[in-house]
Order: C-alpha cells, then sequence, then structure tokens
C-alpha cells in the first residue's frame, strides 16, 4: 500500500486531526517526510482484518485507536490503478451492493448465511449471492442518504468494488418499462449555478485529493466489461405484456441524477436535451462521487418503471417490483461472471506519469510584466527558449523531489483555434503523490495557471483519445498538424478543446484528455473512429483508441496570488513543507535563465508593460469545463 493509501484509509477512519498528530514530530511542529509518517502509523496499528483496539502514545498522551482492516484492504484502494486489461482487475474480497429497500428485497431474499447489522441507522446484511461474498445496504431516498451510506460502506468495510442497484425514469424514447440500463455515464442535473434562468452545470470536488471530480462518472471498465459478459444469460420479465411491445432488454446508457423525483414531461426533455441522458433517477451520481473519491470501483444498473413524465408515480408504484426483479437478476449474473473470474493479486500501484506543461506566463505574473508572451513569438523561438528554461525548470523539481526521469520532450500542441506552440512533455516513474508535489514546483517555478498530468490504464478517472500516425512523422509538418486539428474540432461530437505532441513507441501522434470529465462515453467512442476517416482527406493515416487516464492537476490564479500561494500551499498538503520552503529560492535562478534565453534568441521580445507583440492566444492549459468558484 502507498503511503497516500494509508493516508486515504486511515483518515477516513480516524479524521484529519489525528493523522495531523501523527505526521507531527515528537519534538517540533515540523511535519515529518512520508517514510517517517508511515513508520509512525505502521508502528501505531495492529496489522490485522479484524476489529482490534490499541494503544499509542503520542507527546506524552495515550489514545486509543480503533483499526478496522486498516492494511488489509480487499481489492482496489487508493486514487487509480493501472490494468493491463479488461480481466487484469478480479475481485479477492467483499462486494458492496447499495440500493433502496424496495429495490433491493429480491437480493436480501436471495442471500445465502445471511447476518444482518446496523450501520449509522442503516440496514446492512452480510451474506453470500452467486457463492460471492456482498455486504448489502439498504439505502434512504436521494443523493445524501445514498452517499453517506456509501461512506460508511466503504469505511466499514473496505469493499473491492459497489454496485448500485434500482430503478429509474426513462429519458430515452426508444426505452420500455422492464429495461435494465447499464450506466456508462452518472452526473448529477442539479449541482451548479442558475443565473438568468439559465442552468450551468458545476464539478463536484474532492476533499481528499482537492482535485475537481469530473462532470460524468464512469464505471471502471473491468467491471463494465464483467457486466457485458453476463448479458446473455440475464432472463428478463416483461412488464407491458402487449404483444405490441417488444421484450425488455439491457442498454448501456447515460444516468442523471437529483433530489427530484421527475414526473413531468418538459422537465424530462429538458435533461434529455441538456445532458444527452437516457435515464433519470435519485442516487446514482452521488454514490459515484464517494466511490471516485475513495476510489472504489462502482457499477450502477438502472431498471426502467416509468417515463418520467405525468404518469411517473402511478408507474413507478405498479412496476416497481417487476423492474427490481430485472435488476437483481443482473446483478446475480454479474456476481457469477466476476466469480468465474477467480481470484487476483491486488493492482499494482501507478508509477508512470505524463506531466504536461508549458513556458506561458499567465496574466498577473511577474514574469508575464516583465517578459511578455511567448507566444506572440514564432513556434521556433519559442521552442529554443522553452527549451533552456525548462530544462533548467525540470532539473531543479526532480532534485528538489527525488523523482526519476523517464524523457523529457518539447513537441507541438494546442489549445481551440489558437496557433499550435511548444508544450513540455516530463515522464517520470513516482507514485501519484510525488507527481501531484512535482506539477507544482514546476507550476510555481514557469508562473503558469495549470500544469496537468496523466497515467493511462483502465482504473483512470478521465478518458482520452489517443491519435497516432501511422507512416512518418505527424508532429513534424505544423501546417499539416494544424490543418488536422482544425478539421477535428470540427468533427461532431464537439468534444476537443487542447492537444499535446506524444511519441509512442515508434509513432508520433497527438494526446487528447478529457480534463473536466465532460465526455459521454458513447461521444467519444463515435468521436474516435471517425478520425481515421478524417486523416485520409488530407491525407494522413491515423488511429485513434479511446483510453482511461489518472488524471492530476495543480492550479495557482496569478492574478489574486502573484506570489504563487497555492502551489506553495499544496506542497504543504502533500507532506512536502521543506520543498515548499525551499523552491522560493530557485525563482532568480530561473529569471536569470529567462533573461538570457530571451536575449539570445528573442532581443526583441517586450514585456505586456511595454505592450506586446501580435495576438495574444490562449494559454494550452487551463480549466477546460465548468469552471467552480474559489472554496
Amino acid at each position: 500500500m502507498s503511503v497516500r493509501q494509508a493516508f486515504l484509509d486511515f483518515n477516513a477512519r480516524s479524521g484529519r486531526d489525528l493523522i495531523k498528530t501523527l505526521m507531527l514530530d515528537d519534538t517540533s511542529d515540523t511535519l515529518v517526510g512520508q517514510k517517517a509518517f508511515l513508520d509512525r502509523l505502521k508502528s501505531s496499528c495492529i496489522l490485522t482484518a479484524q476489529v482490534s483496539s490499541i494503544r499509542h502514545r503520542v507527546r506524552g498522551y495515550e489514545r486509543v485507536l480503533v483499526a478496522t482492516a486498516l492494511f488489509a484492504t480487499l481489492g482496489i484502494t487508493g486514487f487509480a490503478a493501472p490494468s493491463s486489461g479488461d480481466d487484469a482487475h478480479i475481485t479477492v474480497g467483499a462486494i458492496g451492493i447499495l440500493g433502496i429497500p424496495e429495490e433491493t428485497a429480491q437480493l436480501v431474499a436471495s442471500l445465502k448465511d445471511p447476518e444482518e447489522r446496523t450501520l449509522g441507522g442503516i440496514r446492512v446484511i452480510l451474506g453470500k449471492l452467486a457463492n460471492q461474498s456482498v455486504v448489502l445496504c439498504q439505502v434512504g431516498f436521494g443523493k445524501v442518504n445514498a452517499g453517506m451510506a456509501a461512506a460508511l460502506l466503504i469505511q466499514k468495510f473496505s469493499p473491492s468494488a459497489i454496485i448500485f442497484t434500482g430503478n429509474a425514469g426513462a429519458l430515452n424514447p426508444n426505452y420500455i418499462q422492464g429495461d435494465v440500463v447499464l450506466a456508462t455515464d452518472l452526473a448529477e442535473y442539479d449541482f451548479g449555478q442558475l443565473s438568468n434562468g439559465s442552468f450551468a452545470p458545476w464539478q463536484t470536488r474532492s476533499p481528499i485529493s482537492r482535485i475537481n471530480n469530473p462532470l460524468w462518472f464512469h464505471p471502471a471498465p473491468w467491471l463494465l466489461s464483467a457486466a457485458l459478459k453476463s448479458v446473455p444469460s440475464v432472463q428478463l420479465i416483461r412488464a407491458d405484456t402487449r404483444p405490441e411491445v417488444r421484450d425488455p432488454k439491457i442498454c448501456e446508457g447515460a444516468i442523471v441524477t437529483g433530489d427530484t423525483f421527475v414526473s413531468d414531461a418538459s422537465k424530462g426533455q429538458e435533461l434529455r436535451t441538456n445532458f444527452n441522458a437516457d435515464g433519470v433517477e435519485m442516487e446514482g451520481a452521488a454514490v459515484a462521487q464517494i466511490c471516485s473519491q475513495y476510489g472504489i470501483p462502482l457499477l450502477v444498473i438502472r431498471s426502467i418503471t416509468d417515463r418520467a413524465d405525468g404518469s411517473s408515480y402511478t408507474d413507478y408504484h405498479n412496476f416497481v417490483r417487476i423492474a427490481a426483479q430485472n435488476s437483481s437478476a443482473f446483478v446475480i449474473a454479474i456476481l457469477n461472471q466476476l466469480q468465474s473470474q477467480g481470484s487476483a493479486k491486488n493492482p499494482r500501484e501507478v508509477n508512470h506519469w505524463l506531466l504536461a506543461f508549458e513556458l506561458a506566463f499567465s496574466e498577473g505574473s511577474p514574469y508575464a510584466l516583465e517578459f511578455g508572451d511567448l507566444h506572440t513569438l514564432s513556434y521556433e523561438v519559442n521552442e529554443q527558449i522553452s527549451a533552456v528554461v525548462l530544462q533548467k525548470i525540470i532539473s531543479i523539481s526532480l532534485d528538489e523531489l527525488a523523482a526519476a526521469k523517464i524523457g523529457f520532450h518539447i513537441m507541438p500542441g494546442a489549445y481551440q483555434r489558437n496557433p499550435i506552440v511548444p508544450s513540455g512533455q516530463l515522464e517520470i516513474a513516482t507514485d501519484e503523490v510525488r507527481a501531484r508535489a512535482t506539477l507544482d514546483v514546476i507550476g510555481y517555478l514557469a508562473q503558469q495557471g495549470l500544469v496537468i498530468g496523466s497515467s493511462k490504464g483502465s482504473a483512470g478517472n478521465r478518458m482520452g483519445l489517443e491519435i497516432l500516425g501511422r507512416n512518418g512523422d505527424l508532429l513534424k509538418d505544423r501546417v499539416r498538424l494544424s490543418e488536422l486539428w482544425n478539421a477535428f474540432l470540427a468533427a461532431e461530437p464537439k468534444l476537443l478543446t487542447g492537444f499535446s505532441g506524444i511519441h509512442e513507441s515508434d509513432q508520433a501522434g497527438i494526446l487528447i484528455i478529457d480534463t473536466g470529465g465532460a465526455w459521454l462515453t458513447g461521444h467519444a467512442s463515435d468521436l474516435s473512429v471517425k478520425f481515421p476517416e478524417i486523416g485520409s482527406t488530407l491525407p494522413v493515416s491515423l488511429s485513434g483508441t479511446l483510453f482511461f487516464f489518472s488524471y492530476i492537476e495543480a492550479e495557482n490564479d496569478w492574478t489574486s496570488r502573484a506570489d504563487g500561494a497555492d502551489y506553495i500551499d499544496d506542497l504543504v498538503w502533500l507532506g512536502f513543507k521543506k520543498v515548499a520552503q525551499d523552491i522560493p529560492r530557485h525563482k532568480r535562478a530561473i529569471e536569470q535563465t529567462i533573461r538570457d534565453a530571451v536575449a539570445k534568441f528573442a532581443p526583441l521580445l517586450k514585456g505586456r508593460s511595454m505592450g506586446t507583440l501580435g495576438v495574444e492566444p490562449e494559454p494550452l492549459f487551463r480549466r477546460q469545463e465548468y469552471p467552480n468558484p474559489r472554496e
């Protein structure tokens, strides 16, 4: 288990104050290093899956800690883990099952060796389904009840995955009562800003990672794969027995969640239009947010009871039992599939990251005032300056954080229809916490507003598209690359905002990551298959592949915090207090490196205070979708 995973697991059980106490040195208030923290944490807890009461002496005080399976985690924990294939993640512990009492009654009746408990007033039943150990938790209606139940279930039982089952109203006109929807996408439709009659959805923010959650949550691909493999074995019951109505079926679709029982046709159409949603319910996205923040794989299954129109309330009560039987049958089939896959080792920790940034001094930063905008220069001159300065910044960053460099390249990138500019790509071998700290140092020293990182793997929290050229170097001919990018931007559905260049084996291409988590699975998949067709018109031979990525970011608003305090604060929060104290002393060296590089390659470049040359394009890396107010 990584330091970060141990931190999250312990924090969930014992609270942030106690964690801070464990991290404090016995003789001073300076936060100790991560290794010392982990050693202290290990010495403080009995490493057992049983509930144990232990004593730990801190600063002369005795404290009783209750550790429940602290280091005996079941299945997948932490932020993210990579996969070598769909079936690489195979459950080795209990599966959590959540649902409304009426919608889980059949599953409760099917449990073998049931053992009932109460958890925070919530009914919990332990037992076996399809020879799989499960923890079934019956929740109340609405997002708060479902989210609370999910958090308690995760904290108490550390499930390897959670399946949320129940019913939904249909927004897709092709759905009928009795259909079962396998949720490929989940979002809250009522979290955001309402202004002048117009609603703008916001991303939620994780208090654990302090990074914005995606707008749309997606199931773990290995869980989705198991569900799809189990479809042929499921026999669904007809809710509508009229001969002209087709048999019910299992569909993949997008589900939206809100604290309203929708029984209004106009509201249903609004949700269908604004979110491209196929169904609506009251719990799924809330559970998805909790699971995402704790790093627990989730699958949401919804059986259709009504059409989310004026007849919904009556239809729900008429069809809830049949719909629940259908969704329950699907859950049992999935458990059978997971059981047949057998046990496997815990997935390895993410330890390879690609960090992306550029030398684009953000508005309000001291560098912007002194040196102006490098984007006004030609690509070649900008590239020369960026290479010198970014190499210096990277050297300092890796030295401060002892991260292992795999490689560094400067490659083309672009934001929307702005000119192509040089983009830095740093590959490092390290854990997620140290990768995030590296972003903080780079962002601080480069005075950039947003720096991002990604790691490819099926347990990631963002989708991304890799587009590779099959012959020649796609990145060398920037005129053709610009034409290709503009053609991509014009393609439907319009998902793309920016890209950065990549080298994959012996192929060159571009990487497009959904940093805001705003892509629907179906739309991204549709777009990925269009890339070869688009390339053939130029002509360029392309291949497009959709992947999941673990995504991290660091940012600072230089207009309000010209000292880069957001980056400094994040370093301290991550446990790198000494690095946070050290990096300001490197600013003068970076400033001098920039002066020397500008004097050598672009002596006519003027600072913003004296006016800049040409039209200033947008920065390549910036917050992509649905910005939230500062907290």
